[in-house]
This record gives structure tokens, C-alpha cells and sequence, in this order.
């Protein structure tokens, strides 16, 4: 099933564009990454998702609503942080999280409670927001998000003001989520996060979705090796030339190689051949972050 679809979107300020045909389909109990550089419009289209502001064509539809034409329908299952978190500073986390069980019928003191054990803020639930650090502010901020038990939680750098420990516990805490049945859409700078938690990413640079790559996707069209062997220059040169391999470079003692999927054994071929020793080779796997700098170099060529 899917929960949220962005159709054909498009966001202008003025005369500049700040979305171009945004495509974006998200199934059931998925979690979603989404990244992008600074000002790529993650932001834009996450505010845009929880009708915080209109689009210039296109729709969005969540549970089969549109946000446009049936906006209290199709918000009514979703949770969201975008960009800084506001409080009530002079208040404290149990009342800030009070105002927004308010807002909804049915929430139970108890579930404020269990929320806020969920997070790791129910022993400061009694402090004035004001005295909560950068971190406490995020856990109040998704305790807020998932109070109201949300199908869908979309989430804008909820890990800004961590450390590292605060890091784990909060993809733990959203694995959890996760597991209860909510599908989450979440953008982070860090992306050794995203990729420790997300089914798929979203990359998007100028307004626009330049690539989706399901995680742990082993049909990739290439692979990456790295070689040491005997007439390193030698290899290099005869390696360039072969219509399987997509980059090769030299650094220091070994080579470094881009190959389509399958195709070591002709390397290995071209070795034996050629009378060329190979004395270590070993496949690298790309992470995130490397794939990420990639598919930005070749968006600006």
C-alpha cells in the first residue's frame, strides 16, 4: 500500500524554482531517506508534505488524501519535526507535550507518559524547556511528532544536537517506531545514519531527484576493486582501454578500479595474459556518503 505520493510537483518563489517535477512514492512501514546538500530543497518539499505550504502544481496525497483539497484527512495520521523545533520555553516538557495532546481527542495521560519514556525524557518531563539542551529539545521534539501514535513521521535533521550515544539511542528509538507499524521519511546530513536505518534514500540536488537507490541492492551495475600488483603503470594503461571498466587510477602502489558487475574474471584474464602478477585484490563497497559525493560529480558535469 502506499501511504504518501508526491505527483508532478513543482514549487516556484517568485520567478526562481525551488522544486521541479517531484516524483516520490512511499510504501507501508518503509523508511525513507532523504539527502541532499544544503538549499537542494529537502526542506521545501517536507513542508510542502505536511501542508505547511502550498505547492505551485502537483499534489500530494497521504492515506489516499490530498493535502490540498482534503487537508484535515490527510494530516491526521502524521507526525513531523521540520527544520528547528519551536517550545514553550517557560513551560516545561510535560506541559509542551500537553498542548499537543490537546490538540487531538483521545490521548490519554498515560500515553504522554509512555511517550516521553520512548524517548529518554520522562526523568526531565518536570524541567523548564529552557534548561533542556540542543539534544533534549530533539527527543521532546519527536515525542511531540509520535504522541498521537502517527502512521506516517516525517522528520527533517531530527539527530541535530546529539552525540554519538544520543545518535544510537535515537535510531533505535526509531527503529522501534518502525517496527510498530509507522512508515517514516527522514533527511539527515549524517549519512552513516541513514544508511544504517533507511530501506531506501532519495537524493536530490536543484530542486530535483537526481537518483533513488534501494539499500543492500546487490544488482548494481558496477563494482570497485582495489589491485597491487607487478608494472602497475603497464596494467593501468592496458586497463583504461578495456570497454568494461569505468574508471582506473593509480594512487601510490595500488590501482584503484570502477568495473561493470561481473567482470573481474576478465581482469584477472588480462593479468594472466599479459604476464602481469597481482599480489593483492580485494572488492571495496561503496558507502553512502562516497555514492552520495559521486552522484553529485556527475550531476555537475
Amino acid at each position: 500500500m502506499n501511504v504518501l505520493e508526491v505527483k508532478n510537483l513543482y514549487k516556484d518563489y517568485h520567478k526562481q524554482r525551488a522544486l521541479k517535477n517531484i516524483n516520490i512514492t512511499i510504501r507501508e512501514n518503509e523508511i525513507i531517506g532523504f539527502v541532499g546538500p544544503n538549499g537542494a530543497g529537502k526542506s521545501t518539499l517536507m513542508k510542502i508534505m505536511v501542508g505547511l505550504i502550498p505547492s505551485t502544481k502537483g499534489n500530494v496525497t497521504i492515506m489516499g488524501y490530498d493535502v490540498k483539497k482534503n487537508r484535515e484527512r490527510a494530516l491526521e495520521k502524521i507526525g513531523c519535526t521540520i527544520e528547528t523545533p519551536y517550545f514553550y520555553e517557560y513551560l516545561t516538557g510535560r506541559e509542551n507535550l500537553q498542548i499537543i495532546a490537546n490538540m487531538y481527542k483521545h490521548i490519554a495521560k498515560e500515553n504522554l507518559i509512555k511517550v516521553a519514556k520512548k524517548v529518554g525524557i520522562h526523568d526531565s518531563l518536570d524541567k523548564k524547556v529552557k534548561a533542556y539542551s540542543l539534544g533534549m529539545k530533539q527527543r521532546l521534539a519527536l515525542a511531540q511528532a509520535i504522541i498521537m501514535n502517527p502512521k506516517i513521521l516525517i522528520l527533517d535533521e531530527p539527530t541535530n544536537g546529539l552525540d554519538p550515544q544520543g545518535i544510537v539511542e535515537f535510531r533505535n528509538i526509531l527503529k522501534d517506531i518502525n517496527q510498530s507499524g509507522c512508515t517514516i521519511f527522514i533527511s539527515s546530513h549524517i549519512l552513516s545514519e541513514i544508511e544504517n536505518i533507511c530501506q531506501k534514500v532519495i537524493f536530490i540536488n536543484n530542486g530535483q531527484i537526481i537518483k533513488e537507490k534501494v539499500m543492500g541492492n546487490e544488482s548494481e551495475e558496477y563494482e570497485n576493486y582495489v589491485i597491487r600488483c607487478s608494472r602497475i603503470n603497464e596494467f593501468h594503461d592496458l586497463l583504461e582501454i578495456e570497454e568494461y571498466v569505468e574508471q582506473c587510477n593509480i594512487n601510490k602502489d595500488n590501482i584503484y578500479l570502477t568495473i561493470k558487475k561481473n567482470s573481474i574474471k576478465d581482469v584477472i584474464k588480462l593479468s594472466v595474459t599479459k604476464d602481469i602478477d597481482i599480489y593483492y585484490i580485494s572488492e571495496v563497497k561503496k558507502n553512502l556518503e562516497a555514492e552520495f559525493f559521486d552522484v553529485l560529480r556527475e550531476e555537475g558535469k
